[in-house]
């Protein structure tokens, strides 16, 4: 399969919303069954095209490519063929890249205003996670393509693991509900990218104080966006929905301009 039509294939997949590995052999001195330029599409449920030389290098290949899109990370693989039971006597190393990651949206709170911002969130590339323990609010049913975690949402958010990409809105019906939630991703080792609650100006400064009085760090409280989203004079749900997104795309923007510079 030539490159070209690899990288349609890419494109394809991208354009559904997939997830895939591209696995690039990159050099391979000696004698090798993959050669430098060589390269293979592995889809999430193992299936592949394309080739990096077939046999037992193929086989690993397709192995590591599916362990890179489960950590959601790129990896050099570097082996001498010996090592995997191959007696060409050469060596291969190949980029495993991870294309079509989704930056993960934790909504915590699957009311009126979760529901809202599920509703124009599905159409961005997010993985949209919905976290609440209500049953007649945390329903399939209303969160269609979403991942529903049907759990207590301060005991989910302790042993959540934070990623520096991810995106956290707090929007549950208990202030108490709020602040313990907060307080658990400001004890993470990692800050999520956006931690939004919601409140009015007098909420976020009480709990902004009463963060501080515990000990949190004035570089972690300082942060937090709250009052959440732009101010736009937003009433319905929809409407507070809204101005959420729009401050999710100002800061998820100015990212991606950073990273450009």
């Amino acid at each position: 399969m030539h490159n070209s039509e690899i990288f349609n294939l890419g494109k394809e997949l991208l354009d559904k919303g997939e997830i895939f590995s591209l696995v690039s052999i990159v050099d391979a001195p000696g004698s090798s069954p993959g050669k430098p330029g060589f390269k293979m599409i592995v889809k999430e449920n193992g299936e592949t095209v394309g080739t990096v030389g077939g046999g037992a290098l193929e086989f690993i290949l397709t192995k590591e490519a599916l362990k890179a899109i489960e950590e959601e990370k790129p990896r050099i693989f570097s082996k001498d063929l010996i090592d995997i039971g191959m007696s060409c006597g050469g060596s291969v190393v190949a980029f495993i890249d991870v294309i079509g990651v989704k930056d993960r949206m934790y909504i915590f709170g699957a009311g009126h205003i979760g529901y809202s911002l599920y509703k124009f969130l599905k159409n961005f590339p997010f993985k949209i996670f919905i976290v609440d323990d209500r049953e007649e609010f945390a329903k399939s049913e209303r969160f269609l393509d979403a991942n529903i975690i049907k759990e207590d949402m301060v005991e989910f958010s302790k042993k959540l693991e934070i990623k520096e990409r991810d995106f956290v809105v707090i929007v549950s019906r208990e202030h108490a509900i709020d602040f313990n939630v907060v307080k658990e991703i400001l004890k993470k080792e990692k800050y999520p990218f956006y931690l939004g609650l919601i409140g009015s100006k007098n909420k976020a400064k009480e709990f902004k104080e009463k963060l501080k009085s515990e000990g949190f760090p004035d570089e972690k409280i300082e942060k937090i966006h709250s009052p959440i989203g732009i101010d736009i004079n937003a009433i319905t749900p929809d409407e507070i929905a809204i101005s959420i997104i729009a401050e999710l795309i100002k800061e998820k923007n100015s990212r991606s301009s950073s990273l450009q510079k």
